[in-house]
Parts: C-alpha cells; sequence; structure tokens
C-alpha cells in the first residue's frame, strides 16, 4: 500500500509538471533538444507577432519555397527579410538552425505560418473570453460583409466593461460564414453557435447591436427578435452611426441635390482616373488659389454618407480652380487632350457652374455641418445611450432652430452662393419653368434666392429634423430607465419618479442585483452625495 501510494505521488508530480518523466530524467540530451526546439520556435513566432502587430503582409513577390532560394530569387517575402534581419542581429539559435536544420524541419512554411497565426488568434480569443467573464455582461454587435472570395461573412465584436481599467472596450471575436443564407433564423443560429462555442454564457447577454436591415430587425423574423426570444433582456438597439446614415440618406432625395452629389463624385473620378488631369488641376490652383491647403479633390464614400461632408467641404475650397481647370482643357483642344477627356470635361464644366449646381451644394453643406460633430462622437466605443441621446437631441434642437430662422439663415448661405458665382463668372437666375414640370422643382419665385430657399434649404432643413426625430427614437425605453442613477439626470427628476424608475429596472433585472432590499435608501444617500458636491463644487462636480 505504501509502494502504491509512493507510485500515486510520482505519477502526480510528472502530469502536474513539477517532476521531469523517467526518459527525460535519464536523456538530457533530449531535454535540450526539446529547449533548443522551443527557442528555434521562440524567434520564428517573435517575427509573425511582430508582423501581425504591426499590420505587415507576412508575404511578399514570392514566399512558397519550402527551402530558402537566397541565391536565385531576390525578394522572398516580408517574413524571409525578418528571419534574414534577425539572423543578422544576433540571432544565433535562428541562425543555426537556418544553417543545419532538416529541409523537412525548418517550420518557416507558408503552410506552418498560418497555424502559427491560427494559434496565436486562439490565444487572443481566450483571453479577450477571460476578461468577458470577469465583467460577466456583455452585448453582441454583428454585422454581415462580403470578403473578396465573394461570400458572405458576419462579424462577431463584443462590448464590455473591463473590470481591470473599468473601461468599455468592444473586442473583434471572430468571422462566421454565412453558407447556409442570411435570413434572420440563420443569422439568429450563427450568433448563438457562435458565442457558445467561444464558451460565453447567453444568459448573462444583455444587448445585440445590428444594423437596420429587415433580416436583422425584424420584429417577428429577424435576428435580434429570435435572440430576443431565447434571452428576454438581451435588448436590441439599432446602431446610432447607422441610424445617421440612414437620416442623410432619406434627406438627400430632392433630385437636384442628387445631381449635385453625382457631379462632384464625376469630378473626382475624372481627376483620379488620369495622372494628366491631376496635374492640370494643380497648375490651375497655383494660378487661381495659390493658398489651397489642398491639391487634390477627395472621392465619395461609397457607403457612409456622413463622410461626404469632408469631400463636399474640400470640392467648395476647390471650386474656382477646378472650374479654371475644365475651361483650360476646352482651350487647349485636342492637340494636348484626348477625345474623353474633352467630352467630360465639357459637360462637368457646364454642370458645376451653373448657378443650380452652385446653390445646391452650398447649401447643402451648410445643412449637413449640422451633423458634422455627431458623426464621429456616435462611433467612439465608450458612448452610452445618454449621451448618444444627448449630442442628437442637441443636434435635433439646433435643426429646428435653423428652420425656424429660415430666412435669416438662407440669405447668409445665399450671400455665400453670390460670392462663389461671381468668382467663375456665372450670375444666379431662375431655372426655366412651365405648366408641369416633373424634372425639378417647378416652385414659383420672384428670386434666385426665393427660389433656392424653397427648393432646398427649407425641404432640407424638414427632412432633416423629421428624419432625426424619427430614426432617433427613445431606443429602449427599458435600457433609459437605469439612467435615473447617473448624477446629472437623478438631480434633474423628483424623488419619487428616480425611485419609481430604479424599481422598475431592478425588477426586470432582479437576477442581476446582488439585493433590491436596500435600493431605496442607497438611490438616497447617493442622491445625497451628490446634491452635496453640486452644492460645495458646482455643475462641474
Amino acid at each position: 500500500h505504501l509502494d502504491a501510494v509512493v507510485r500515486a505521488d510520482e505519477f502526480l508530480s510528472v502530469m502536474e509538471g513539477r517532476k521531469s518523466d523517467i526518459i527525460a530524467q535519464t536523456n538530457a540530451a533530449l531535454e535540450d533538444k526539446i529547449r533548443l526546439n522551443r527557442q528555434k520556435l521562440s524567434s520564428i513566432i517573435s517575427i509573425i507577432l511582430l508582423c501581425g502587430r504591426q499590420n505587415i503582409a507576412l508575404r511578399g513577390h514570392r514566399d512558397s519555397a519550402t527551402i530558402r532560394e537566397t541565391q536565385t530569387v531576390a525578394n522572398l517575402g516580408n517574413f524571409w527579410a525578418m528571419v534574414d534581419f534577425r539572423v543578422e542581429s544576433g540571432d544565433k539559435v535562428l541562425a543555426d538552425h537556418l544553417a543545419t536544420g532538416a529541409a523537412n524541419a525548418m517550420y518557416t512554411a507558408p503552410k506552418i505560418q498560418n497555424e502559427i497565426i491560427g494559434y496565436i488568434g486562439e490565444q487572443i480569443c481566450q483571453k479577450i473570453i477571460t476578461k468577458v467573464k470577469e465583467a460577466r455582461w456583455f452585448t453582441v454587435i454583428a454585422d454581415e460583409v462580403t470578403d473578396v472570395a465573394n461570400k458572405e461573412q458576419l462579424s462577431l465584436v463584443i462590448r464590455y466593461v473591463d473590470v481591470t481599467t473599468n473601461t468599455v472596450r468592444e473586442d473583434f471575436l471572430a468571422f462566421i460564414e454565412c453558407n447556409t443564407g442570411v435570413s434572420g433564423e440563420e443569422l439568429a443560429t450563427k450568433i448563438r453557435n457562435g458565442l457558445c462555442q467561444l464558451g460565453l454564457d447567453l444568459t448573462n447577454l444583455r444587448g445585440q447591436c445590428y444594423d437596420g436591415a429587415s433580416n436583422m430587425s425584424g420584429p417577428a423574423s429577424g435576428a435580434a427578435a429570435r435572440i430576443l426570444r431565447d434571452y428576454p433582456l438581451a435588448l436590441y438597439l439599432h446602431c446610432a452611426s447607422h441610424c445617421l446614415n440612414l437620416v442623410v440618406v432619406s434627406s438627400l432625395q430632392e433630385r437636384m441635390v442628387q445631381n449635385m452629389m453625382g457631379n462632384i463624385e464625376k469630378a473626382s473620378v475624372f481627376f483620379h482616373a488620369h495622372p494628366k488631369r491631376q496635374t492640370a488641376l494643380e497648375q490651375a490652383i497655383t494660378r487661381t488659389n495659390p493658398d489651397a491647403s489642398a491639391e487634390k479633390v477627395k472621392n465619395m464614400c461609397r457607403t457612409r454618407w456622413v463622410q461626404r461632408l469632408d469631400a463636399l467641404e474640400r470640392f467648395i475650397e476647390l471650386h474656382p480652380s477646378i472650374v479654371a481647370c475644365f475651361r483650360q482643357i476646352q482651350q487647349d483642344g485636342p492637340t494636348k487632350w484626348s477625345r474623353d477627356s474633352m467630352t467630360d470635361s465639357n459637360g462637368l464644366l457646364h454642370a458645376i457652374s451653373s448657378s443650380e449646381f452652385v446653390s445646391c451644394m452650398v447649401i447643402v453643406n451648410h445643412c449637413l455641418g449640422y451633423l458634422r460633430g455627431i458623426t464621429t462622437s456616435l462611433q467612439a466605443e465608450s458612448k452610452d445611450l445618454m449621451a448618444a441621446m444627448t449630442d442628437v437631441d442637441s443636434v435635433t434642437t439646433s435643426i429646428a432652430q435653423a428652420r425656424e430662422s429660415v430666412d435669416e439663415r438662407h440669405e447668409q448661405w445665399f450671400a455665400e452662393v453670390e460670392a462663389m458665382c461671381a468668382k467663375v463668372d456665372v450670375t444666379p437666375t431662375l431655372p426655366r419653368t412651365c405648366g408641369r414640370q416633373v424634372h425639378r422643382s417647378n416652385v414659383p419665385a420672384e428670386t434666385p434666392s426665393d427660389y433656392y430657399r424653397r427648393t432646398v434649404t427649407v425641404p432640407l432643413l424638414d427632412h432633416l429634423h423629421n428624419e432625426m426625430k424619427r430614426r432617433f427614437t427613445r431606443h429602449h425605453q427599458t435600457a433609459l430607465q437605469g439612467f435615473c442613477v447617473v448624477p446629472s439626470l437623478l438631480l434633474t427628476l423628483e424623488p419619487e419618479e428616480a425611485e419609481r424608475a430604479l424599481h422598475r429596472l431592478a425588477g426586470l433585472y432582479e437576477a442581476d442585483f446582488v439585493s433590491t432590499a436596500s435600493l431605496t435608501a442607497e438611490l438616497h444617500c447617493w442622491r445625497a452625495k451628490w446634491e452635496k458636491a453640486l452644492r460645495e463644487h458646482g455643475i462641474e462636480s
């Protein structure tokens, strides 16, 4: 019996790694070889980690050889360049491995590199999951995207509070191939299975954030609704940045505005498609606007309409130079320019030098300028629902105020239109009206300013205001009840109102509270703390 106990202790010591097994003890050479092989792999793994951290592609012009061909191939890629650099820097273990290692055990082939990348990804993912489990509650963020192989992928991102730093984090977890379809049922299944395979407990899922597509947000058969049936506390919130994008898309439906945006996009493509045309633009900028902050027209973003603000402002700054460039191309004629350049520049010249184009461009730029501040703030990782709604309310109020004083605002904006028209020798005029018009607004007006106020400024401000109110509804009343404990909001509520909101929230999330018996007393203490801070330190507290 005593011998069995000793053997059991020895066995456990070996299995737990506290002692080496008998083979390793009797064969020191084997142990040294294992340590050396690990050192070799460590050098290779360090190179792959460096490339991944710095976003450097491992493979360059060619990296398919299993045995190095230094003498015959000039550049084997970034990975081998890093290997050479490490050897030259004094990594003797790696240098010896490359010189004497077996051809079938170099551990440098592309297949091995991919395996190492996969193992590194698994380690990173496990660290993220560990942090999520420490935080306990989390939100899932998902969106569909098509990869270069034209396959539908579902990106899975997790949002949680890092308890070690008390900061909100959003970390990417995985891509899931949607090989069985993109219906609401399929996507819900993919999301549930993906989170479960990563080791997360879906009973701790407290939020879902997707776009507004019907397969995601449908109230009956969307992915969010299906997950919500199984996990009632996983509230669905429409992505605020996507809502803002939809506001702009829906507001810019006026035909004149669409034509203006389309002509700017065509002009940017005209210059980006040919270096000779870009050179002509730079020469025109030097002649007409030497103090310009840029010499290139920005491309219009294809997906994010709010990102077109930068392109619009750049085009306004360079507009006189662009017109001068097109006119110069027409003067130079076919002896210097191709038929395509002549034809395209002539069409664009007539389009962007019209008073209709200039008026729409300036007015749209000023109207969309109200959205610039929240364009980036809504995408911040640390942005919470209350701060987002505060920003949205401020912008909505500003647009409403602009609409109330539209005559004054439009007068200022149209003065800028007249100044821009004067720079390109164009006089603002009224478009021709007729009994029945289908291609543009047929609004009667006495002056050009009055016409564009009625056809562009007023409709655009109305649409922006209405869409902001419609798209940014109070996302979820249940979630907003939790903000009754935020000091800036708590002090604006009556004590009874804040208490009722907190108890409604506690009733829904009862399982998440350690105890609900002392909530009222804790809320009173919390309120007293911030009332005292307000008296002593003011609103800054």
